[in-house]
C-alpha cells in the first residue's frame, strides 16, 4: 500500500481550463434541462418536442446538477487540503485559516447573489407577486436555507427563486466540511484512513436517501435535502484525496474516465436512470468524478472538447448563468409561450 502514495502531493493549479470545460458542460446541461420553461406555459411539462431523442437533450437539469455538486466538492477539498498542508510555513493556525476561506468564499458568491435578489425584487413588484411569498424566498437565499424553506413551506416559496436550493446545498457543505477535514487530517499522514471513511460516509449517506424513499419520501425532499444530496459533495472530495495523495497509473485512469463517460451518455441517451431518488444521485457524482480524475490528471482525449473556448468561457461565467437563467426562462413562459 505505500508503493501507492505519491511521496509529494500532487498540485491543482489555480486556473485549470479542462475543469472550466467541465462546469461549462454542467451549466449548459442545466440550461438545455431548464430550456421547456420558454417552450411550455406549464413549467412542469418538460417535453420540447415530439421526437425522444430530442426531448432527452432536453431532459430535466439532474446530471448538471450532480455535475457541478461533484466538480464543487472536488475543488473546494483540493484548496483546503493544500492550505492545511502549507500553513506550518506560514505560521498560520487553523482557525486563521477557516476565515479566510469563509471569506473568500462570501466574496466570491454574496455580492451577486446579492444583487441578482435586488433585481428579481423589482421585477417581482413589476409582475404583482405576493409580496410575503417574495420576502420569504429572499431571506432563505441570504441565509443559504432555501432548500430547507422549500421543504418547510413549498406553497409559500417563489417559485422564480427555485433553484437556489442547488447554491443553498453547497453553502451549507461549505461551512461544515472545513470542519470535518481539519478532523480527518488529524488523524495520520496516510490517506487510507481518510479514503475509507470519506467511502463509508458516501455509503451511508446513498443508503439513507434509499431508506428514506423506499418508506415514501416525498420526491421533493429527496431532490432538495441537504442530507439527501451532500453525497455527491463527499465523492468529489474522495477523488480529491485520490488526485493529490495517490499514485495513478495514467493509461489505467483515462480508460475509466473514457467508460464513466460512456456510461454517462448512456443512461442520459439510452436509458435515463429512474432510481435516482435512490442510488442514482451517487453513481452519477461516481461517474462525473471519475471524469473529473481523468481530464486533471491525464492528457485525455476527451480534454481536447473540454479546452474548446467557448465551452471554457462557458464555465468561468457559469455561476451568473446559474443565477440569472431560471428567473428569465420562467418569465419569458409565463408571457410568451
Amino acid at each position: 500500500m505505500r508503493g501507492l502514495v505519491r511521496t509529494t502531493p500532487r498540485e491543482l493549479g489555480r486556473n485549470v481550463a479542462v475543469l472550466d470545460g467541465i462546469r461549462g458542460l454542467a451549466i449548459l446541461q442545466v440550461v438545455l434541462g431548464h430550456t421547456h420553461y420558454i417552450l411550455n406555459s406549464n413549467p412542469f411539462d418538460v417535453d420540447v418536442s415530439r421526437w425522444t431523442i430530442i426531448n432527452r437533450l432536453f431532459l430535466p437539469a439532474d446530471l448538471g446538477l450532480d455535475i457541478f455538486f461533484t466538480l464543487s466538492g472536488f475543488l473546494i477539498t483540493s484548496l483546503l487540503l493544500r492550505d492545511f498542508e502549507t500553513r506550518s510555513s506560514r505560521s498560520e493556525g487553523t482557525p486563521s485559516l477557516l476565515r479566510r476561506f469563509y471569506a473568500r468564499r462570501a466574496l466570491r458568491l454574496l455580492p451577486a447573489l446579492y444583487v441578482m435578489l435586488a433585481l428579481d425584487w423589482l421585477f417581482e413588484l413589476w409582475e404583482g407577486l405576493d409580496l410575503h411569498s417574495q420576502w420569504r424566498t429572499t431571506y432563505s437565499a441570504v441565509l443559504y436555507i432555501a432548500n430547507w424553506a422549500s421543504v418547510w413551506n413549498v406553497t409559500n416559496t417563489n417559485g422564480d427563486l427555485g433553484h437556489l436550493w442547488s447554491l443553498a446545498v453547497e453553502e451549507q457543505f461549505y461551512i461544515v466540511w472545513p470542519l470535518i477535514l481539519a478532523g480527518l487530517l488529524a488523524l495520520r499522514r496516510r490517506p487510507w484512513p481518510q479514503l475509507a471513511i470519506l467511502v463509508l460516509l458516501v455509503a451511508v449517506i446513498a443508503q439513507h436517501r434509499t431508506s428514506a424513499t423506499v418508506d415514501g419520501l416525498f420526491w421533493l425532499h429527496a431532490y432538495i435535502r441537504t442530507d439527501m444530496r451532500v453525497d455527491s459533495m463527499i465523492v468529489g472530495a474522495l477523488i480529491a484525496f485520490v488526485y493529490r495523495y495517490v499514485s495513478i497509473n495514467r493509461i489505467a485512469v483515462a480508460a475509466v474516465g473514457t467508460t464513466a463517460l460512456l456510461v454517462m451518455v448512456w443512461y442520459k441517451w439510452i436509458e435515463p436512470p429512474t432510481d435516482l431518488y435512490r442510488f442514482g444521485y451517487t453513481r452519477n457524482a461516481v461517474l462525473v468524478g471519475l471524469c473529473i480524475l481523468a481530464a486533471a490528471s491525464t492528457r485525455w482525449w476527451f480534454n481536447t472538447i473540454l479546452t474548446v473556448r467557448p465551452l471554457v468561457a462557458l464555465g468561468k461565467f457559469s455561476y451568473g448563468l446559474y443565477l440569472y437563467h431560471h428567473i428569465v426562462f420562467l418569465a419569458v413562459g409565463r408571457h410568451l409561450a
